[in-house]
């Protein structure tokens, strides 16, 4: 009877909802990771950082940013000098 059993498992697909996806924890990246994977420099991002238009999180002494919200960020802001 296990043995059926774990057969019977291996074979199921988790599928997520969307609501799931939804949950799961956003991709924070560090001042450098952002720089890198936007193509801005480091200085550009700490500056919009220090002025307090990009939001940031503090751990310890690292900030870290959602990628999901530098992306949002900037779609906002495009036009504007």
């Amino acid at each position: 009877m296990k043995k059926t059993m774990n057969n019977k498992c291996r074979n199921m697909k988790v599928v997520e909802t969307k609501q799931e996806e939804q949950q799961k924890a956003p991709l924070m990246l560090s001042i450098e990771e952002t720089a890198n994977k936007s193509g801005l420099s480091s200085y550009t991002i700490r500056t919009w950082i220090k002025t307090g238009v990009l939001p940031y999180v503090l751990i310890g002494r690292k900030y870290l940013i959602s990628w999901d919200n530098f992306c949002k960020f900037l779609n906002s802001n495009m036009g504007v000098a």
